[in-house]
């Protein structure tokens, strides 16, 4: 994939500087962009600024949000949900009949029946109930789990700025973009926000000669809570959630283990008291930046001679916090989940560093002869030079539970220096004739 001829990863291109794209398939004409076209070439055309054109100055605005397309009113009413789920694991091949523990026997189907229509608590009929004799945490109510997590309207904005013109010799565009998006998380900061520019001259000081620059740069974070693997996240939560329990005591204390529960499994995996405590988090950064100088020689008016030399810089920082947390199934007794998986006090980060020199010289003759045969002959060839950096650094032992971010980490490790030199000559494929 090229934007202006240098290869570019799609999520770096702003959609409003594309000015056309173009497919090619047949090997003859990517056989000019080496071994990495074989599967084919998309080109991206991006805007430019035409000459003896009067400056202009262009401004785009949109503020929206985001809305689930199917429905998200979910079963919120826990006598209902307690017998779908008991009714379907007893006539499981499960061996735990009556997950959930509310029965007529222990009074809890009554309880939830009293309650089965406030919507929000009444103080007359409250939703957590101590037991007086061991101090333990029932619950009664009727919550909404997936407002409680999950956010139903996610607002979004995006501003596009540009400036483009020309005179006689000279043409200019240059174009800035700021995009920023809230997540389906509702619990923790989860947002995505970019910020993209690109600068593009070309100048002809003479007829024969043609240069230009091309500079376009982005940056684009990632920021959300919980597990790293948020794939997980979602899958997870689904487990060990009922409408009658809710994710806080009445004193504050995080809910995660129910006595109410025949298993003694987490809420969700673990996830619900992850979410709900908001100590863990991740950051995804990535950047961009692409500097290009190209000249065009035209000797005659079917011979072109292009140079072009290109510098690419690709930067991904990954950075990820996890603790455990603290929760309660009895008043006034405090417990701390299990630091191990998704609860491991640890702090991790991965950075990926590309930096990449490029140079392409080639020649194109062309020429029709009584408008009915057609002459191309293109030859030349890519210098590739290209190192690239990985390093990754894991930390648990002995982490205080208020540290979210690296102060420090070592200098980025490098590879040895690759290098790919590609011709193509007159008798590759890069000779095409048609008539």
């Amino acid at each position: 994939m090229l934007a202006d001829g240098v290869e570019v990863s799609l999520s770096q291109i702003n959609p409003n500087d594309i000015e056309s794209i173009s497919i090619l398939k047949d090997a003859s004409s990517c056989a000019i962009y080496g071994t990495k076209a074989s599967a084919g070439v998309v080109l991206i055309t991006t805007k430019a600024g035409k000459r003896g054109d009067n400056a202009t100055v262009s401004y785009s605005g949109r503020v929206g949000w985001q809305m689930n397309t199917t429905s998200t009113d979910f079963i919120r009413t826990g006598y209902e949900h307690v017998n779908v789920v008991n009714n379907f694991m007893n006539n499981s091949s499960d061996a735990t009949h009556d997950i959930f523990q509310y029965t007529e026997a222990n009074g809890g189907l009554q309880m939830l029946y009293d309650r089965r229509n406030d919507l929000t608590e009444d103080p007359s009929r409250p939703w957590t109930i101590v037991d007086e004799a061991t101090g333990k945490y029932y619950y009664y109510g009727n919550f909404d789990w997936y407002g409680y997590i999950y956010r139903r309207i996610r607002p979004q904005t995006e501003h596009n700025i540009s400036l483009q013109g020309g005179s006689e010799k000279i043409s200019y565009y240059a174009s800035g973009r700021y995009l920023y998006q809230k997540g389906m998380m509702r619990l923790a900061d989860d947002t995505y926000s970019d910020y993209a520019f690109r600068a593009k001259l070309s100048v002809n000081p003479l007829k024969w000669l043609k240069w230009s620059t091309n500079i376009s740069y982005d940056k684009s974070a990632y920021i959300y809570g919980g597990y790293y693997n948020y794939e997980q996240v979602f899958g997870a939560l689904q487990s060990n959630i009922c409408a009658a329990w809710l994710p806080k005591n009445p004193d504050g204390t995080i809910v995660s283990y129910v006595n109410q529960l025949a298993k003694n499994s987490p809420m969700g995996g673990g996830r619900v008291g992850i979410l709900s405590a908001g100590k863990n988090s991740t950051s995804r950064e990535n950047e961009y930046l692409t500097l290009t100088n190209s000249l065009v020689l035209n000797f005659m008016k079917e011979l072109y001679l292009t140079a072009s030399y290109d510098y690419r810089t690709r930067d991904r920082l990954y950075k990820y916090r996890s603790m455990t947390y603290d929760y309660s199934r009895t008043e006034g007794l405090v417990e701390t989940a299990a630091a191990t998986g998704a609860n491991e006090n640890m702090y991790q980060e991965s950075n990926f560093r590309h930096k990449g020199h490029n140079v392409n010289i080639y020649g194109t003759y062309e020429d029709t002869w009584k408008n009915a045969h057609n002459f191309k002959f293109v030859a030349g060839g890519p210098d590739e030079h290209y190192r690239p950096t990985n390093l990754r650094s894991r930390t648990r032992a002995l982490l205080p539970m208020t540290l979210l971010h690296s102060q420090w980490l070592p200098e980025r490790q490098s590879s040895p220096r690759t290098s790919r030199l590609t011709r193509l000559l007159a008798s590759s494929q890069g000779l095409t004739m048609t008539t």
